[in-house]
């Protein structure tokens, strides 16, 4: 069991990947473990660090084992606009609950880390997707000033849109910084290795030395960020 996926992340319960993610609470004195479609979960009180968190799973391990197979979810990848579950918003755990469809009308309701939301599977994945994208103007665009200003060049124009195999890209015709909006679910520090790399290209229309002495200025931990993108990011997505 590979127990960097506590918080977020995926690891291995026996031959399969799972997710796993914490729910913090004030009111809770206990941790208690859950296993169901939706991946194995660890109910926590606020204050108990991560690591003891890390050790109660890892002493657990061969229950959860047991309860995958007898649970037989194995192979199964839990539609969580259907059944509910763990979503990711800036690097952190977030709570869809999704209420049963009985008529009447549809409703999104954002909590402090979550949504409630009340519709079919399809009307609650445009409304959270509709949710991300809003948030995610507002996180780029900011972002974008931010850096174009520490980096001392003009801020380009953003376009926050849906890119299937891309993060970002500048367009030197139209002076354009594309987003997928789909990385507002990864960590800050991620997104903002991403924005810079993208300024860095209003520069340097090519990955050469220069371009990656010019990203170095401003996040000289760049490879360990890209890295994260190419072994975590998928973790994070829906």
């Amino acid at each position: 069991m590979n127990l960097t996926a506590v918080s977020g992340a995926t690891g291995e319960v026996g031959a399969s990947q799972l997710r796993f993610f914490i729910i913090r609470s004030n009111k809770r004195r206990t941790l208690q473990l859950s296993v169901g479609v939706r991946g194995v979960g660890v109910r926590a009180p606020s204050w108990v660090p991560v690591k003891e968190i890390e050790a109660f799973v890892y002493d657990k391990r061969h229950w959860i084992e047991r309860a995958v197979r007898e649970a037989g979810i194995l192979k199964l990848k839990p539609d969580v606009f259907l059944l509910g579950g763990p979503l990711y918003f800036l690097g952190d755990v977030f709570e869809l609950e999704v209420a049963p469809q009985d008529g009447g009308t549809t409703w999104l309701e954002e909590l402090p880390k979550g949504w409630r939301v009340k519709g079919d599977r399809d009307l609650v994945q445009r409304l959270i997707i509709k949710w991300y994208r809003i948030k995610a103007e507002k996180v780029f665009n900011g972002l974008m000033v931010h850096w174009a200003e520490r980096m001392e060049m003009s801020v380009p124009g953003c376009v926050v849109k849906a890119q299937q195999r891309l993060w970002g890209s500048y367009s030197s015709r139209t002076k354009t910084v594309n987003l997928n909006w789909r990385m507002i679910a990864f960590p800050p520090e991620i997104i903002e290795y991403i924005v810079i790399h993208e300024l860095a290209h209003a520069r340097h229309l090519h990955h050469g030395k220069s371009f990656w002495v010019e990203v170095a200025k401003y996040c000289p931990n760049w490879r360990e960020r890209r890295l994260w993108l190419r072994t975590d990011a998928k973790a994070y997505l829906f």
